[in-house]
């Protein structure tokens, strides 16, 4: 049986540039919300710091008090990240089914495919980060554009921190001071690798944003008969 390349499933013909700018807008502003929604819940869990020093001596009011505004910051933050994910993915899904109109190469994956990888298992610990830092190759406009460092960053910071998230909450609660500090430290560590995550996802959007609405000028400008500088708009080899 052949084997089926990930860009051979569902890709539909470039049917012309639509601009993803409404849906990057929408993305942007609900992953800056999860991220302010990442660092409230590092404020709680720092708050409940002195715990530490005065543990087997805390009240139950002061635990009660402590673990609701923990739920509170938590459910906000399941709110932004669920709405985030959506706009994010909608916007992702946009923006590959403008490559091939906009630089004439195909894309790692379909429109279609762009959004179903982040929900297959294990797929989703690396194609995620395949189909970002594709699109952020082949939309570059100059050869320095090409480099995707930062997207690494990004995935590595916010894959880690959703890693490490799970297996907190998979491992039973610490029973002496030693093991809460542990916890709370890694608790405070994956959280603040994911808010810089979050700061450098809204980076990433906008520089693709900023690359797509380039070659779209300029192929409009070569349409409409404007003389448009070579430097503009890179020709990118097929990665």
């Amino acid at each position: 049986m052949p084997v089926v390349e990930w860009n051979e499933i569902e890709q539909a013909p470039p049917e012309g540039y639509r601009s993803s700018g409404i849906r990057a807008g929408w993305a942007m502003i609900l992953v800056a919300l999860a991220t302010v929604a990442i660092g409230l819940e590092v404020v709680v869990v720092l708050q409940g710091w002195s715990f530490i020093d005065r543990y087997g001596s805390v009240s139950l009011d002061e635990v009660t008090a402590w673990q609701r505004d923990l739920n509170a910051v938590s459910g906000l933050y399941f709110l932004t990240i669920v709405a985030a994910a959506i706009a994010v993915v909608a916007w992702l899904s946009r923006v590959v089914d403008n490559v091939r109109p906009l630089t004439g190469e195909v894309p790692v994956v379909s429109p279609r495919w762009a959004i179903a990888v982040w929900f297959l298992p294990f797929v989703n610990f690396v194609m995620p980060y395949r189909v970002v830092a594709d699109t952020w190759r082949k939309l570059a406009t100059a050869e320095s554009e090409r480099g995707t460092g930062l997207v690494l960053v990004w995935w590595l910071l916010w894959i880690s921190g959703a890693i490490t998230n799970r297996l907190i909450g998979a491992v039973a609660a610490p029973d002496d001071a030693a093991g809460l500090r542990i916890t709370f430290l890694v608790i405070i560590a994956a959280a603040i690798g994911q808010l810089i995550a979050g700061v450098l996802l809204i980076a990433i959007i906008r520089q693709i944003e900023r690359r797509s609405e380039a070659r779209a000028a300029a192929d409009h400008d070569r349409e409409a008969g404007t003389p448009t500088p070579a430097t503009d708009v890179a020709t990118n080899p097929s990665s």
